[in-house]
């Protein structure tokens, strides 16, 4: 079965409708409500099915800002690697911000200040 003979099954057609109804039918990422939608998977893991990843792995984008994430991510974490290297990150901040992505507990709020630390950086050069 390929993938998008694995996006029409039973089970990953349920678990998408589940995802809309958890997010209010509302894109997470840009908040439209009238735009068509998908449920993105923010990671992929080989030998893993569409309906196999925990909800909290999915979310509701409309069919923009999916575009967007999935045409657009590699090349931003290509960028997002060339800053940290002119900032001059060390290798302990970038362990600590793995550490932080990794167990989840990164919150929108440290996101934001890591961001005004970074671009502290790049500005003094």
């Amino acid at each position: 079965m390929n993938y998008l003979e694995k996006l029409k099954d039973p089970r990953w057609q349920k678990i998408r409708l589940e995802i809309f109804q958890r997010d209010n039918w509302t894109c997470q990422s840009c908040g439209e409500i009238t735009k068509t939608l998908h449920v993105h998977h923010w990671t992929y893991e080989k030998g893993l099915e569409p309906w196999d990843y925990p909800l909290e792995e999915l979310v509701t984008l409309c069919e923009s800002c999916h575009e967007e994430e999935t045409l657009c991510r590699a090349d931003l974490e290509q960028c997002l690697l060339e800053n940290l290297r002119e900032a001059n990150f060390m290798c302990s901040d970038i362990a600590n911000l793995f550490g932080l992505v990794g167990t989840k507990t990164l919150t929108r709020n440290q996101v934001k200040e890591m961001h005004k630390e970074w671009r502290r950086r790049v500005d003094e050069g």
